[in-house]
């Protein structure tokens, strides 16, 4: 506390405390009606900027996705974005504004351990996935998971058919690239959320010892690919 009303006194006049500072240009900004939930990752793929830049611009979008069904909000991009925004975001399905990924139950696992895992609460998981707090969960049964807040499972699919791909490995690797070109704002954590992969499993399968990513760099996204590589 005593530092920052330090940096706070100071703030007010810094000349005076031997400090001359420049301020940097105000950042110019555009706002955009965005009334679904979408997940600000997925915004910054589709336009081409950082998703720190959009964190940045959007404190107020806490976890990722914006708010469902509020007709009054507006994200706020860097200025020279909103054509682009209107192009390749306004059109996107509701099934592709979120991310997911899939959960396995393990044995002893309950609602309360898997939200906690998740920074999720069970609330959260309980719309997703339209069951009840009292529902018992079975070992090995598949959850969604709602990985940027957003409470509505994907439109293309329900939970059952999401478990019986979740337990056939072979078959989600075929139904996916089996290798992903890096585009600007990308990291690996992002890149591994898309593919249902672990970021360890990346860094395996593509031999990288960190996870600095160059944009145009090829990733292996699947064992089977990463074998012919090798």
């Amino acid at each position: 506390m005593p530092t920052v009303l330090a940096m706070a006194i100071i703030g007010r006049d810094p000349e005076n405390y031997g400090f001359s500072v420049e301020p940097n240009d105000p950042l110019e900004t555009e706002r955009v009606p965005l009334s679904q939930a979408t997940d600000l990752r997925v915004i910054a793929e589709a336009i081409g900027v950082h998703v720190d830049t959009l964190k940045d611009l959007n404190p107020q979008v806490l976890r990722l996705t914006t708010p469902p069904d509020d007709a009054d909000f507006e994200l706020i991009l860097p200025k020279g974005y909103t054509d682009k925004f209107n192009e390749k975001v306004a059109s996107l399905t509701e099934s592709e504004r979120v991310l997911w990924r899939h959960h396995e139950v393990a044995k002893g696992e309950t609602l309360s351990v898997i939200a906690k895992k998740y920074g999720l609460t069970v609330n959260d998981l309980t719309k997703a996935n339209n069951i009840t707090v009292q529902k018992a969960l079975l070992v090995g049964q598949s959850i969604l998971i709602p990985m940027s807040g957003a409470l509505r499972p994907p439109a293309a699919g329900n939970t059952a058919s999401a478990a019986a791909q979740s337990q056939s490995p072979a078959s989600t690797i075929k139904a996916t690239p089996s290798s992903y070109t890096v585009r600007s704002g990308d990291t690996l954590s992002l890149i591994a959320v898309k593919f249902s992969v672990t970021v360890n499993d990346l860094k395996k399968w593509n031999k990288l010892t960190s996870t600095r990513l160059n944009v145009g760099q090829k990733l292996a996204v699947g064992e089977s690919k990463a074998r012919i590589a090798n």
